[in-house]
């Protein structure tokens, strides 16, 4: 007789928490901390087995940590030693009442075997190994992005400081620069001056490069046919059409585009209590790079005229069916119009780009499942 058998692991850099948890008993046992290497869980479950095994009884032992600092390399490591283990999705978990009043790793791990036998919580899409790679590369550019944008502040702070403004319309342009470097400073600040414009300069050449290796990942057989697809779309370019898909892998997971967007924590969060209905921000549960992406594709989207497309959409377009660029087109004008009718109603930018991003969602999921056809066309006048 199979008995099955949910290990909660509540793991760290160092150590692991270990406790398994029969559904049929309802009951923990087996409770253990040890060292931080996956053969040590090995051994643990085969001890844990042994044990059972005295009693006449057969055991399946399925094992589940928390998303977090190991990523999925406890997952491969574990899998490759034969043991089938889950990435639980942390928001996703039911917890108990007044837990957080007293947070250890034994407690946390008792929670996880409960989650993982009764079912309460959602589990993690384990990306293939390239499609791993692909994601750590775009997690560095986007470390590498926030330097340059560092590096403008402390210039823009620096001519400010000693009296000097510029007036032009748009800072960054070669006239900007221009004018920084005329600035009429004493050798000591000039110098200054300079070292901030040369490390900026390294800083913006890298992050061009970066581009250029994201641009050629995603001309890659793997990607090539979704981002090109995705590109379609104005606010996508190839890099982030790249980070799209290769953070959300299979799209057909998700079974309707209201899965897509409770998966990036895009729906509006809700408190009621009794006969009170209160609206909440964004849930901002999930994916927080694929979340942040559509945001400022969002930014993008809503700028200029409806109707009118851009050399740079038109390259993207060229070559790709036109059932997709139609839809693609289709859905642009919807999510512009969506926008200016939510400005019209003085509803901020922020809640406004949040609704486009949500609804962005939704027609990046019907151009990546093929299901473009029923989605609702624009309407003058109404917010969508």
């Amino acid at each position: 007789m199979e008995s099955m058998v949910y290990v909660g692991m509540d793991v760290h850099k160092e150590s692991y928490s270990l406790c398994c948890f029969s559904l049929g008993e309802g009951s923990f046992f087996g409770e253990t901390k040890i060292d931080g290497r996956p053969e040590l869980v090995k051994k643990y479950l085969d001890e844990m087995s042994k044990s059972l095994g005295d009693g006449g009884k057969e055991a399946k032992f399925i094992c589940a940590y928390e998303a977090g600092c190991l990523g999925f390399s406890l997952q491969k490591a574990l899998a490759k030693l034969g043991v089938e283990c889950r990435v639980i999705a942390p928001t996703t978990l039911a917890r108990e009442a007044g837990s957080s009043a007293k947070k250890t790793d034994r407690k946390d791990a008792k929670m996880l075997a409960r989650n993982l036998a009764y079912g309460t919580c959602s589990f993690a899409h384990i990306p293939d190994e390239e499609d791993r790679e692909t994601r750590e590369y775009i997690r560095m550019r986007c470390a590498h992005r926030r330097e340059p944008e560092r590096m403008k502040q402390c210039i823009l702070s620096f001519c400010l400081r000693n009296g000097h403004k510029y007036e032009g319309r748009t800072y960054w342009t070669g006239s900007h620069i221009s004018w920084m470097k005329g600035l009429p400073f004493g050798e000591t600040l000039k110098d200054i001056l300079l070292e901030y414009l040369d490390t900026f300069e390294k800083l913006a050449d890298k992050l061009e490069r970066l581009d250029g290796e994201l641009l050629k990942i995603s001309d890659k057989p793997r990607y090539k046919a979704s981002t090109d697809k995705l590109a379609c779309l104005k606010g996508i370019t190839k890099q982030s059409a790249l980070t799209i898909v290769s953070e959300i892998g299979d799209f057909k997971r998700f079974g309707t585009p209201s899965e897509l967007r409770s998966y990036l924590g895009l729906v509006p969060g809700e408190s009621s209590s009794g006969e009170k209905t209160a609206g909440l921000g964004t849930a901002k549960q999930g994916n927080s790079i694929v979340r942040t992406q559509l945001a400022e594709s969002s930014q993008s989207i809503v700028r200029g005229m409806r109707g009118y497309k851009s050399k740079r959409l038109k390259s993207r377009q060229m070559g790709q069916k036109a059932d997709v660029i139609s839809y693609a087109d289709r859905g642009t004008e919807r999510l512009m119009l969506k926008y200016d009718s939510l400005v019209a109603r003085l509803v901020p930018h922020n809640k406004a780009i949040a609704a486009v991003a949500r609804e962005l969602a939704c027609f990046i999921w019907g151009i990546m499942t093929g299901s473009m056809e029923g989605r609702p066309q624009a309407k003058k006048g109404r917010a969508a």
